[in-house]
């Protein structure tokens, strides 16, 4: 039997990953580099371990999840350092009451 704990502090720091792998990623397309080679693409591995299921329900709320990622571009990381760990921790409080069963 495979336990279905949700290892809260793991999530959200690969989330907290993502978060600033995007903002990175999109800075260096922004000016010019073709830098989407470079997506971590840790969202799938967000959703495998939040326990959701490769499904129509899943592709719509990973677009959710990418729309809120892109709440980064609002967030200046020299003045607001601990704005990205609230961040993570909202989105990841947002998927929790989403997947399906829990």
């Amino acid at each position: 039997m495979m336990d279905k704990t949700i290892n809260e502090d793991l999530v959200v720091s690969l989330i907290k990953d993502d978060i600033i792998n995007s903002k990175l990623v999109n800075g260096l397309i922004a000016i010019g580099l073709d830098a989407s080679h470079y997506q971590l693409h840790l969202g799938n591995t967000i959703f495998q371990l939040l326990g959701f299921k490769d499904d129509h329900y899943s592709d719509t709320m990973y677009k959710f999840y990418r729309d809120l990622i892109k709440k980064i571009k609002l967030i200046n990381f020299s003045t607001s350092p601990d704005a990205v760990d609230e961040l993570a921790l909202a989105i990841y409080k947002k998927l929790l009451g989403r997947v399906p069963g829990l």
